[in-house]
């Protein structure tokens, strides 16, 4: 005959049985939702991963299609190092060296003129609007010399030390958008037409005095 204190035993034993069977089957259950989630979160930063690669790819074949769309004329007109050189010292024997015979030896005229890529970007695209809501079109930007006064009211945001000194200024030209033909089969004259109402550009950052 099993005593009380030995089934309490017995019973003891039993419940402690049971509970290491729920306790493993707890970390069954634990490990099979971690494993779960594991994939699942993998699953997500793959997909995640795929949609960056597409929207990299997307934006990739967007810039390809505007440099396609950008006409490489420009790379017959381009000069190497050695022209360069050879401009710049036929200017300043020749053209410069007039320029500055009238002018102090302290204040020789300018020779550079520097825009930031923002400024001429954004006035050609202003150029196109503004030639286009006159039902024109923008076929190109003129480049003209020209000098402020020595003294005098010029505008108010020009540098009081630029007065007297040459500067460049650019003009929007345009040909009719009731005209079809490409501007490479009009004549000079008309390739440098300029357009009333559009504003020019100037206030460069000139070399010298700066």
């Amino acid at each position: 005959m099993i005593s009380k204190k030995g089934c309490f035993y017995c019973i003891f034993v039993i419940k402690y049985k049971v509970f290491l069977v729920k306790i493993k089957t707890m970390k069954i259950k634990l490990y099979s939702f971690l494993a779960l989630v594991g994939l699942v979160s993998t699953g997500v930063l793959s997909s995640c991963t795929q949609e960056k690669k597409q929207l990299n790819s997307n934006e990739n074949k967007e810039e390809m299609t505007e440099t396609t769309i950008v006409s490489d004329s420009y790379q017959k007109k381009t000069i190497n190092k050695e022209l360069m050189l050879k401009l710049d010292s036929t200017y300043t024997a020749n053209n410069y060296r007039y320029i500055n015979e009238k002018r102090p030896k302290s204040k020789p005229d300018s020779r550079e003129f520097w825009y930031t890529l923002e400024e001429l970007e954004g006035y050609i695209a202003y150029a196109k609007k503004e030639a286009e809501s006159k039902g024109q079109k923008v076929t190109g930007i003129k480049i003209k010399m020209g000098q402020y006064p020595e003294k005098g009211d010029f505008d108010s945001r020009l540098d009081s030390k630029l007065y007297g000194y040459q500067t460049v200024y650019l003009i929007p030209t345009v040909i009719s958008a009731d005209k079809e033909e490409s501007s490479t089969k009009q004549s000079s004259s008309m390739k440098g037409e300029e357009i009333e109402g559009v504003p020019g550009m100037d206030l460069s950052s000139a070399n010298p005095p700066y």
